[in-house]
């Protein structure tokens, strides 16, 4: 039996079997939809068990995910080691000193500073 795998949009380079990449792959493939909620699942908890270790950043919260919470929280305390730098809003703040405006985020204007 040949292995193939499905994969939601990316493509894996020196992956030992052949792939397929679909777009919108968690809509047409139940497999990958389902291992889309188990990536999910596995890195919320392993948010929550970051958050132990740096509780500053609200991590069991927000997830690592761009809210005003953790852009405050990185204002406040600076990137962590766990921080990708590599991440352009990121990127952007530490070269810049402002949080890039987008979407709904940019209603809060670069006035991030830690509230009361």
């Amino acid at each position: 039996m040949e292995l193939l795998l499905l994969i939601d949009a990316l493509r894996l380079e020196h992956w030992p079997c052949p792939q397929q990449s679909l777009i919108k792959g968690d809509a047409r493939c139940l497999s990958i939809a389902a291992a889309s909620i188990v990536a999910k699942v596995a890195r919320d908890r392993s948010m929550r068990v970051l958050g132990q270790s740096y509780p500053e950043y609200g991590f069991a919260l927000h997830k690592g995910y761009g809210t005003a919470l953790h852009a405050r929280a990185l204002v406040a305390h600076g990137p962590s080691v766990q921080h990708r730098r590599s991440f352009r809003p990121l990127a952007e703040f530490l070269t810049n000193g402002a949080w890039p405006a987008r979407g709904r985020e940019s209603e809060l204007g670069n006035d991030l500073s830690p509230q009361e």
